[in-house]
């Protein structure tokens, strides 16, 4: 009896993390789409957006205006950057990009039946590509809340060639 026990509860905090997890993911996708719906409504308010964007990824100071322009088109015209989909870029000053980006990636995790297995997961993370007169190319973004998070926005970087 006392196994049984264990086991069904283990199998309900499985589906419990499993359920969180896809609430939390679903609640990203439509805090993304409506960030980016708001942004094609009202261009102005990337640089609101682009403000909560803090933590530097990358510093560059010996970053030229020429480098940063063709970054800039590079960017503008790109579907994906490495693992990266870029689902929106709103330019909102001339040396300032906010981007939206998706990433695909599997990750041993728990899966619905409470199980540990390879587990395919979305994340959605936003970057500013910026140009300061002080302090060169900046990538920033929010503070991640785990190494896999972190190992995601550290591709992103690289994924544009930083």
């Amino acid at each position: 009896m006392g196994k049984l026990i264990v086991t069904v509860l283990m199998i309900l905090g499985g589906v419990g993390f499993v359920v969180t997890r896809l609430i939390s993911g679903a609640l990203s996708r439509q805090s993304t789409k409506a960030a980016i719906n708001a942004i094609k409504k009202n261009p102005s308010k990337a640089q609101a957006i682009a403000a909560s964007l803090d933590i530097p990824y990358v510093n560059k100071k010996d970053f030229s205006k020429d480098q940063f322009e063709k970054l800039k088109a590079d960017v503008l015209s790109s579907a994906n950057k490495g693992d990266y989909k870029i689902l929106h870029v709103a330019p909102y000053s001339e040396d300032h990009l906010l981007v939206f980006t998706l990433i695909l990636f599997v990750d041993y995790d728990i899966n619905i039946s409470g199980k540990a297995s390879d587990t395919q997961k979305v994340a959605y993370h936003n970057f500013v590509v910026r140009l300061d007169p002080e302090e060169g190319l900046q990538v920033l973004s929010t503070i991640y809340s785990d190494v896999t998070e972190k190992f995601q926005k550290e591709g992103f970087v690289t994924a544009l060639g930083l």
